[in-house]
């Protein structure tokens, strides 16, 4: 039989025990704040692409002169942007690079640039 200190003690580590988990399960977000260019391989008219992580959490996706807003996070070595229509897109992160494919078509790949 447990004590009422046991039970104490542990409902008072559990926070603590479920945010550590949530932190390594999510990835930390501070490595990829910044913004992206994306690096396009003979392109037939180039338009600069832009993508922009922010602290809170948001970002902005620049194509020449439209833009999008939307939410990001890191899930293990995988970037989501969740869209305003409520899809998901889900890039790669290696290093300083972002690698997306969107709907099966050609890759894009961002640097980032600061």
């Amino acid at each position: 039989m447990r004590s009422v200190s046991e039970y104490r003690r542990f409902v008072r580590l559990w926070p603590f025990c479920l945010g550590l988990i949530l932190m390594i399960a999510c990835g930390s977000r501070e490595d990829h704040l910044g913004t992206y260019k994306a690096v396009v391989q003979d392109p037939p008219r180039p338009v600069e692409t832009i993508i922009e992580l922010k602290a809170n959490g948001n970002g902005i996706w620049r194509m020449g002169d439209e833009e999008a807003s939307f939410s990001w996070y890191v899930k293990g070595e995988e970037l989501r942007f969740n869209t305003k229509d409520g899809g998901v897109i889900a890039g790669t992160i290696e290093k300083d690079t972002i690698h997306i494919s969107l709907d099966g078509t050609a890759a894009i790949y961002f640097k980032k640039i600061h």
